[in-house]
């Protein structure tokens, strides 16, 4: 039997040791780029849906006729930047509000809403209602609420203003049977509510108390 010297012994220990360490960092980087069956499927799930309150374009949902019209009215609203449709974090509705509208709340809490009815305005389309927020401010009232009507025989679009600068957190805007009314929680609970309507003398919206 033959012997191998103390020198020779170091270098074949030495080699198996750097044939080890190379095999061992292989497997090591192989198994590190494949992702085990649990962290596949996370990274395949689907993003939660959007929430009405998380839209961004109002004429998404629910808008029957006349929807390019006011589609590109929006656009044309929104595009240089400074105002966008309100969203959840936006809003700061007391509990008072969820606890009023019970199992009705998710679907009237959106920040838009259709109106059909021509409310004392020269048209045959519908409007649409939505509570804007200016992006260039971050205090209490960036708000505005815009409503977008056309003439009669015009498919053309134009925003009209019926508030601005104000804070509109708590407000629902409500329309039903061709009515348009805006409901605006206070700190305690409590609402207030007017109905909307064209003033031909100023060429603009009002918003008036509920007849008695």
């Amino acid at each position: 039997m033959k012997f191998i010297g103390f020198k020779d012994f170091i270098k074949f220990s030495s080699l198996c040791f750097l044939l080890l360490t190379i095999f061992s960092c292989t497997k090591s980087g192989a198994e590190s780029n494949l992702a085990s069956p649990a962290s596949a499927n996370k990274n395949a799930e689907a993003q939660p849906a959007a929430t009405s309150s998380e839209i961004t374009d109002p004429t998404c949902c629910g808008l029957d006729y006349n929807r390019e019209g006011i589609a590109q009215a929006w656009r044309q609203f929104t595009e240089s930047g400074q105002f966008r449709l309100a969203r959840a974090s936006d809003m700061n509705f007391p509990d008072a509000a969820k606890r009023e509208w019970g199992s009705d709340w998710e679907k009237i809490n959106r920040p838009f809403n259709y109106a059909w009815g021509k409310r004392g305005f020269d048209t045959d389309k519908d409007h649409l209602v939505a509570i804007a927020v200016d992006t260039t401010r971050n205090d209490a009232e960036r708000f505005g609420l815009v409503i977008f009507s056309s003439l009669s025989g015009s498919n053309e679009y134009r925003p009209y203003w019926l508030y601005r600068n104000r804070d509109l957190s708590r407000m629902l805007i409500l329309a039903s049977s061709g009515g348009l009314t805006l409901s605006e929680y206070n700190e305690g609970g409590t609402r207030k509510s007017c109905d909307v309507f064209w003033d031909p003398q100023s060429q603009r919206y009002i918003c008036k108390p509920p007849r008695s």
